[in-house]
């Protein structure tokens, strides 16, 4: 059983980056420099401000989604005591055209030796990674869904939010951790279904199932699990574009499954305005997968076009030269008389 705990390996660690429990007091935060809005000590519980604390790294494809969201969030109960603030460690100018172009509602502080990141327990592999702080200084919700902090800050915020209804979700993390310390299959695929219900939109929690699955030998599993979480990944072109990724290229060609790899692809592809090379680089590959040798083409010539230095370029060239040897190898197989 040594491969399934190693399988599960990737969602142990995501359930390890909650460092302060839910219900416990937030640590204080140790800012180098506020760069935009006041400074705010959700700590000091002063009985009026709910705060949400943002541990981000700003190129991350999932922080496109959350930026807005948290805007959207600020504009919707800022009057009713709301706070967020988006904790930072990336270079000036990355900061600078984050700022630029998510307009943040929210405070932006830079924590450029990670010293609050670390007092939060926020693993920098699995940023970002968000915590709501109560108006008594309580942690009441902690994770990396974007859906899941949009739904407990409206519930914080309308009264409607119990802490011990909160407390489940990092429960189950933990009897995750301990199934896949003792090997537990069952147990970890339990957890896994829990934890999925609770938070749909993470990729990592539908990866990780498949991978017990796949141990198991439930390739069906496997592919119903994918199959139905492109609906639940919806709104997220970085979690849609691995998944379509994963249905491409997997080693078990009975697992393949381009039909809905290409659907993701293709709603990821929409969401970054095909102007992102990795993700039309997947959706390339989704029309190779399915012999549409042209429109592969025709993609990888997009991704090209939109690659944005040099490694990435001289990789989505390397791709291009494959499709158009293999049009090129058909094309001279077609003028060969048949033997």
């Amino acid at each position: 059983m040594r491969i399934l705990a190693m399988a599960g390996m990737l969602c142990a660690l995501a359930a390890g980056a909650l460092g302060v429990d839910i219900g416990e007091k937030a640590p204080a935060l140790k800012v180098e420099r506020w760069v935009r809005g006041e400074a705010i000590a959700p700590d000091a519980g002063d009985g009026k401000t709910v705060c949400v604390v943002s541990f981000m790294d700003v190129r991350h494809p999932d922080v496109k989604r959350l930026g807005p969201a948290l805007n959207k969030l600020i504009e919707r109960h800022r009057a009713a005591g709301l706070a967020a603030v988006a904790m930072v460690s990336d270079e000036p100018e990355q900061i600078e055209k984050f700022v630029q172009t998510t307009k943040p509602a929210f405070r932006v502080a830079l924590d450029r030796d990670q010293k609050s990141e670390a007092a939060y327990g926020a693993a920098t592999a699995f940023l970002p990674y968000s915590y709501v702080v109560g108006k008594d200084g309580t942690v009441l919700w902690a994770g990396r869904s974007v859906v899941g902090l949009s739904e407990a800050v409206e519930r914080i915020m309308t009264g409607k939010y119990n802490l011990e209804t909160a407390r489940p979700l990092a429960q189950l993390r933990a009897e995750l951790q301990r199934a896949i310390q003792e090997e537990d299959a069952e147990r970890m695929l339990k957890a896994l279904d829990q934890i999925i219900r609770m938070e749909p939109d993470i990729y990592e929690h539908i990866s990780a199932k498949a991978d017990v699955l796949r141990f198991r030998g439930d390739a069906e599993g496997v592919r119903a699990l994918r199959r139905g979480a492109l609906k639940n990944l919806a709104g997220s072109a970085d979690a849609l574009n691995r998944l379509a990724w994963d249905l491409v290229t997997e080693q078990d060609l009975l697992l393949r499954d381009p039909v809905t790899a290409l659907a993701a692809a293709q709603e990821a592809a929409r969401l970054t305005q095909r102007k992102d090379a990795p993700t039309l680089d997947t959706l390339a590959r989704a029309y190779y997968e399915l012999c549409l040798l042209e429109e592969a083409i025709t993609v990888q010539r997009e991704a090209l076009a939109a690659a944005s230095d040099a490694d990435e370029r001289k990789i989505v060239k390397a791709t291009l030269e494959y499709y158009e040897g293999v049009r090129q190898a058909r094309e001279d197989t077609r003028r060969k008389p048949p033997r």
